[in-house]
């Protein structure tokens, strides 16, 4: 369920971002999403470490991370291939243009080709990578805090009694 929340994060922010278009609003969505994520996670992480189990706070962190990044990329499949599909048409063109004007040889233009015509495997290939990279960074940078969190708690009741 922790995943699914942490998905909903990403999947609300770039719905967001996609209806605006490259603005400022693309700059606070990514900002939003970065911070609030972030936040997600270790309130995840910190929680689990509370319920007092004994399991590895950074593999459970792995594991919200795994699935949030497994709902992201079928989104960002789903985006680019039926809620979306403009959008990626509207980057290669501005890549196209831009190829034009720098007389690219032809093989620049069947890339792009090539990249249209998959764009959402590969959207749906490089979010499940990047998501899952980023998940494992940030598990490993706010294990030792959340597991932390529940040591302090821990000792604090200790010296109570």
């Amino acid at each position: 369920m922790d995943g699914l929340l942490l998905s909903l994060i990403t999947i609300a922010t770039t719905a967001v971002n996609m209806l605006a278009g490259v603005t400022f609003v693309s700059f606070i969505c990514w900002a939003a999403k970065t911070g609030f994520s972030i936040w997600a996670l270790y309130f995840f992480m910190k929680r689990f470490a509370s319920l007092g189990r004994g399991e590895s706070v950074f593999g459970y962190g792995v594991m919200v991370c795994l699935f949030s990044s497994i709902v992201c990329a079928v989104f960002s499949y789903a985006a680019y291939r039926w809620l979306f599909p403009d959008t990626i048409v509207e980057a290669l063109d501005a890549a196209r243009g831009i190829l034009q004007q720098q007389n690219s040889p032809d093989e620049a233009f069947d890339a792009l080709n090539m990249i249209e015509d998959n764009a959402p495997q590969l959207a749906c290939a490089s979010a499940l990578i990047w998501g899952s990279l980023i998940g494992i960074i940030f598990s490993a940078i706010l294990c030792r805090p959340a597991s932390s969190f529940n040591e302090i708690s821990a000792d604090d009741g200790e010296e109570e009694l």
